[in-house]
């Protein structure tokens, strides 16, 4: 049993990690018995309450959180874990690898985390990617430009979700860019001009069991769950998953990846080894009648999930992000239209006049999304600029604060 993590609740089964926390994620895995969640940030007290133990620990020291994790389960074996978000895939590498359980080791972390060793992995095996630099702190704008051209493409390492990414048009901006760059540890990229998506992959003992191709009709806004692309940029897509999946060693668990169609074929972006943001994994929900997550913790526990045949043609699915900008809310108008409008399923919207938005830094930040559904693609597009022409949020430059203090 664990130990005083938590009030242990009275269990026959071995605990099923959750390393990092989403909503979803938990409710499905309650139904493979007790969860035990690995976080570095309080999750919310009903997911608390849900979970058989919590442990915290620090994502940023992966080695240090296994002992604490071995340390509250007291000698117990866990029967599988789930890395759930970016920052917490290291730290479910050294779980799994510990206790031998399904799922990616540290040194394919690494690979994931760091965007130039996942490049240059992938180059490796001949598989195309954008050109691009590491950054640091004696390189030069000049030297960036000339190498990549412009408009360039400056970025984090280690980040996801296009988190404060940023595309630079001409030196100045390349300059402001990597300013820092020695702390800030970034990459620079050459823009591939192309249309990109991704392609989510359900992995168990080394046999790709589910993939869905995602297409992002608006970047970072809006996400349609079947791409509506043709049969051969399909079948290109799938192929070049396939093969940055068997170049990476992936055996067991869930990939992201994001790529480009271009004119001269497909460029791979990026790869993620856990769920997908932008509510993708509710575009799938719908649209393939299953649960990724459930299914996902089926693979981390060594079993074999039910997923829809490749055969199966699927209903279509969208999500529309919501996030007005930087401002302080005046006004948010439509939302009841919108929620009576035909293919619309779900409208949640947290906006409320005096709250104050600042710079959206990733696409992983939300203050709400519209759930899309219908029989076709056209459809969809449709009732998503519909739905853009309706909900209005009114912002305003923020009140300034003033701090208090004396004229003495």
């Amino acid at each position: 049993m664990l130990r005083a993590v938590a009030a242990p609740k009275e269990t026959t089964l071995a605990p099923v990690l959750l390393v990092g926390y989403r909503r979803q994620a938990l409710a499905a895995s309650l139904r493979h018995g007790p969860i035990v969640l690995v976080v570095d940030r309080t999750p919310p007290k009903s997911a608390r309450a849900k979970a058989h133990a919590v442990v915290h620990v620090d994502f940023r020291d992966p080695k240090g959180g296994l002992e604490k994790v071995c340390e509250a389960l007291g000698g117990e074996r866990p029967r599988g874990v789930v890395a759930l978000i970016e920052r917490s895939v290291a730290m479910a590498a050294e779980i799994a690898e510990r206790f031998d359980l399904p799922g990616i080791r540290p040194a394919q972390a690494d690979l994931f985390r760091d965007k130039v060793r996942m490049k240059a992995r992938a180059r490796e095996v001949g598989i195309r990617t954008a050109a691009y630099l590491a950054v640091t702190a004696e390189t030069t704008a000049s030297e960036l430009v000339a190498e990549l051209g412009l408009p360039l493409v400056v970025k984090p390492r280690s980040s996801s979700g296009s988190r404060d990414l940023v595309i630079a048009k001409n030196l100045a901006e390349v300059r402001a860019a990597i300013k820092g760059a020695e702390s800030a540890d970034l990459i620079a990229e050459e823009l591939v001009k192309g249309v990109e998506m991704s392609v989510e992959s359900l992995v168990a003992g080394g046999s790709i069991l589910f993939t869905n191709p995602s297409e992002y009709l608006i970047q970072g806004y809006a996400s349609i769950v079947p791409a509506g692309v043709s049969a051969a940029h399909r079948r290109g897509a799938l192929e070049l998953n396939a093969e940055v999946l068997h170049a990476f060693g992936i055996a067991d668990g869930i990939t992201h990846l994001e790529l480009f169609i271009t004119q001269d074929g497909y460029v791979l972006g990026e790869v993620a080894a856990r769920p997908p943001g932008g509510y993708l994994m509710d575009l799938i929900t719908a649209a393939y009648g299953f649960d990724p997550y459930d299914a996902l913790i089926s693979i981390s526990c060594g079993e074999a999930p039910e997923v829809p045949a490749a055969s199966v043609r699927p209903g279509c699915a969208a999500a529309l992000i919501i996030h007005p900008g930087v401002g302080e809310v005046v006004a948010v108008s439509g939302l009841e239209t919108v929620k009576a409008l035909p293919g619309v399923e779900r409208v949640q919207c947290s906006l409320r006049p005096g709250d104050v938005l600042g710079a959206r830094r990733g696409v992983g930040e939300s203050k709400g999304w519209v759930l899309f559904l219908g029989a076709d693609r056209p459809g969809l597009v449709r009732a998503i600029r519909k739905v853009q022409g309706l909900l209005d949020v009114e912002l305003r430059a923020p009140t300034p604060r003033v701090s208090g203090g004396s004229d003495a």
